[in-house]
């Protein structure tokens, strides 16, 4: 479709909607969209067909949105974060939406195809700090618990993730870029949400082929350095200094959260058990 079919049929919509009624606010129209409120004008009644174009425009549309996003994350992940951060936000999905939307799904994958997984996990876990002697029997069991949530759904604490690695990579970078902590924080959640979408894919390819749940998270490990390295190069720019800094702040940060983690997990087992 050439532009001038697109500026036709925005005209069209236009005439069709002049002189209705806002269905949200009850203001006239001048356009497709509400100029008080920002509501689209929807004469029609609510159908399956309606429905189904609700819910795949957004996914399927390459031009902005969802389908955009996946997209670029894909293609160019470091280019589409300086635009997000440059401004041009209104054709992308917001990162932290990106990151929620995407995480949920794969804890959905997760719950479903690695359930039978998790015995053999526990017994492991039990193993190997039972010899560290620890726990007290109750307090090894609720450690185990515990810990298996944070293995199997790791995704829900990602974002503390972002935060050391986030500013390992604002001090490695300190002289090389301008961009703020901020700025490079929202980088972060674009690269894991596009992580956490892969995830989906990984954990249905281990469930198929009955590999064992260490392959799930040494695969994850492996998708989150190599989604930095990419997109850290577009992002920070491409030299073999900088991809050197990309993976020590990534090193440094992974090991600076499990540490923390490790120690809140510890620490509380011990208090209230």
């Amino acid at each position: 479709m050439d532009s001038d079919q697109i500026e036709a049929g925005s005209e069209n919509q236009d005439k069709q909607n002049h002189g209705a009624s806002c269905q949200n606010c009850g203001r006239q129209l001048v356009g497709e969209f509400c100029h008080h409120c920002g509501q689209q004008h929807i004469a029609e009644r609510l159908s399956i067909k309606l429905l189904v174009k609700w819910v795949t425009k957004p996914v399927l549309n390459l031009d902005r949105g969802l389908g955009l996003t996946v997209y670029e994350l894909f293609v160019d992940p470091g280019g589409m974060a300086r635009r997000y951060i440059a401004g041009q936000r209104k054709k992308y999905t917001n990162p932290f939406v990106y990151l929620f939307l995407w995480t949920a799904i794969a804890l959905m994958a997760n719950s479903l195809f690695f359930s039978d997984v998790r015995a053999d996990v526990r017994n492991s876990l039990k193993e190997a700090y039972q010899n560290l002697q620890i726990f007290s029997a109750v307090q090894l069991e609720a450690y185990v618990d515990a810990a298996i949530r944070l293995d199997t759904y790791s995704a829900q604490v990602l974002i503390l993730l972002s935060i050391p690695l986030a500013f390992f990579l604002k001090l490695t970078f300190r002289k090389k870029t301008s961009y703020n902590l901020a700025e490079i924080f929202v980088f972060n959640i674009f690269i894991i949400g596009q992580v956490k979408l892969i995830d989906i894919f990984l954990i249905l390819v281990i469930s198929f082929f009955q590999l064992s749940f260490n392959s799930y998270l040494y695969s994850t490990f492996t998708l989150m350095t190599v989604g930095f390295i990419y997109g850290g190069i577009g992002f920070f720019g491409r030299s073999f200094w900088g991809v050197l800094r990309i993976v020590t702040a990534l090193i440094v940060g992974y090991l600076l959260y499990s540490l923390v983690m490790l120690t809140i997990l510890i620490t509380f087992v011990l208090l209230f058990y």
